[in-house]
């Protein structure tokens, strides 16, 4: 009957805790509701005595007709619970002390911190197939992987074709095969002497300063979406966390083209104090600079005449790859 409120099952005009029957046949009630949960040692879901191991109202009941509180199949999958309920958070089971979410030890990054198999990493660990930096974000660009360096695009590894791969036919005309360093230095081809030179104005699309071109030509080549450019003092460690080794501080060395030279020592390089940019061969380089107000090309030793103290980063496996012309 309803009293106005809601549908109930009366017996002698009162709401019934107990066994009555109804069109769906037996059932026990409380409080003219089916019952649900645990009443007089015995576990109902809609007022049928049932089995353990079972969901009642989001609860999930262990053999011993009790809120589950530990690993228990559910009937599709094996889940830690706590009270009942599938788990998100700390616990210790056999293995130790684990993050869980939704009954599953954590695998990803949640509430800023990186898990795998429930254990907190720091970073640079492959979870579910992708590769997290040691910013615990999904790698982009060179990273050592405690194997070798990768080149990896949002977690995943970039496949390169060698020169002596059956894969080198273009597709559509819209691909080309391309080593990393002549990407680097095609992206400065391209605009040689159709932008200029800005220390404020210094993100593109018309104008760029040495570092912050030198910054988009290696996300162009790797494949990466840039963000805000470095400069000669953060180049150094964009560099090393892409793909880049440091060759030589301040010493000789064999040049090569695809060699990135950065100007005035670590801690002074700011503004005029520092220049940057990349060896086109062992003689020349190509860069954004004030002199000739944009990208031009001009001989190493006439730009650096009053011998700048200098660091040389060369890249470690220049593969070739297929990107977008």
């Amino acid at each position: 009957h309803d009293d106005g409120n809601d549908w109930y099952y009366f017996k002698g005009g009162k709401k019934l805790t107990g066994e009555g029957i109804d069109a769906n046949g037996k059932r026990y009630f409380v409080n003219g509701k089916y019952a649900n949960g645990i009443y007089k040692g015995n576990l109902y879901k809609d007022g049928v005595d049932i089995t353990a191991n079972n969901y009642v109202n989001g609860i999930f009941y262990d053999e011993n007709k009790r809120p589950a509180n530990w690993w228990y199949d559910d009937g599709e999958d094996w889940y830690y619970f706590k009270d009942g309920k599938k788990l998100t958070g700390e616990a210790v089971d056999s293995n130790g002390k684990r993050y869980f979410v939704n009954g599953k030890y954590a695998n990803g990054k949640y509430n800023g911190n990186l898990y795998k198999e429930g254990i907190r990493f720091e970073g640079r660990v492959y979870i579910n197939g992708y590769f997290y930096d040691e910013n615990k974000t999904l790698a982009n660009g060179w990273k050592y992987d405690g194997t070798n360096y990768f080149l990896f695009r949002n977690g995943k590894k970039i496949t390169g074709f060698s020169e002596t791969s059956e894969n080198k036919k273009y597709i559509n005309n819209q691909y080309e095969k391309m080593k990393l360093t002549d990407s680097i230095i095609k992206w400065f081809k391209d605009r040689e002497g159709k932008v200029t030179y800005s220390m404020i104005n210094r993100t593109g699309k018309k104008s760029y300063d040495c570092s912050s071109s030198l910054y988009y030509a290696v996300c162009y080549a790797l494949g990466i979406e840039p963000k805000y450019p470095t400069n000669t003092e953060s180049e150094h460690k964009f560099l090393l966390n892409h793909g880049f080794e440091l060759v030589s501080e301040n010493e000789n060395w064999d040049r090569k083209r695809g060699d990135i030279f950065i100007w005035g020592k670590k801690g002074y390089s700011l503004g005029a104090g520092g220049h940057t940019g990349i060896f086109v061969d062992k003689d020349n380089i190509i860069h954004c600079n004030y002199s000739n107000n944009g990208i031009s090309t001009n001989n190493y030793e006439y730009a650096s005449i009053y011998k700048p103290y200098y660091y040389i980063y060369r890249i470690i496996k220049d593969i070739y790859f297929m990107r977008l012309k």
